[in-house]
């Protein structure tokens, strides 16, 4: 049985059809690259997949159940975790008392800042800092999130995002204003923590170095459909995912 079953998904705004008829599956232990031009309907896809949006037709299952109109917070729950381009963190608060606000939300504990403010120092401490160390941020963990550089704020989400140990994470655009060496490093840490957690990853993606490193299984969409499902070198040579988005094989 798949660990998610996406069948097929419509979404419409107005006129505009930026979601039709996308089906496809996800493994268990998976990563998976959705690509496509501006456009396609790949973010319309990820805020459907994470409840953000209600699709007009179709169906997601995760694990057997469906998870259909799901709100983000029931869906993390179940075990499926986001990250977005633009990292959401709190810049005020050090990097481990950001991943305790996510222990704190994934444990139901926190009915508001003020809460957070006046327990967050002594809940789930060591949990908190062996996520800090599990993303390579332990000598970082005191450090106010807005004095990091860019890339250790996205590994601060990654770690937020592991707080409810999901079983499958959404990553948007994980690598997104990060320099070559930078995203690799990222992606590295996420095949590692793929393989130690048995995590699937699914993650939207504009540079092509990273999706052909790291992706063992690369979705395209074009115009709101699916148009190729196959592994990195079948997409290499693929004639219309060349003619509609790559352009030319990458060396």
């Amino acid at each position: 049985m798949p660990l998610l079953e996406v069948t097929h998904l419509h979404k419409s705004f107005g006129g505009v059809h930026a979601i039709n008829g996308v089906s496809f599956n996800l493994e268990a232990g998976e990563i998976v690259a959705l690509i496509g031009p501006n456009g396609a309907g790949k973010s319309t896809t990820f805020n459907v997949l994470n409840g953000q949006l209600l699709p007009d037709s179709g169906a997601v299952c995760f694990q057997g159940e469906s998870v259909t109109g799901l709100s983000p917070p029931s869906l993390w729950r179940c075990g499926i975790g986001r990250t977005f381009q633009t990292a959401q963190v709190f810049h005020s608060l050090s990097v481990v008392e950001n991943i305790q606000m996510a222990l704190l939300s994934h444990h139901q504990a926190l009915s508001g800042l003020r809460s957070f403010v006046s327990v967050a120092s002594a809940h789930q401490v060591e949990a908190a800092l062996q996520l800090a160390m599990q993303v390579g941020l332990a000598a970082h963990s005191r450090r106010c999130a807005g004095t990091l550089s860019y890339a250790d704020i996205k590994r601060v989400e990654l770690a937020m995002a592991l707080a409810a140990s999901p079983t499958l994470l959404l990553m948007d655009e994980p690598t997104a204003g990060m320099a070559m060496a930078e995203r690799h490093a990222l992606m590295d840490l996420v095949s590692h923590l793929v393989q130690a957690r048995g995590m699937t990853v699914l993650f939207t993606e504009h540079s092509m170095d990273v999706v052909f490193a790291h992706a063992k299984r690369i979705l395209v969409m074009a115009q709101g459909k699916l148009i190729a499902n196959e592994a990195p070198a079948a997409i290499q040579t693929n004639a219309t995912v060349q003619a509609l988005y790559l352009g030319t094989a990458p060396p």
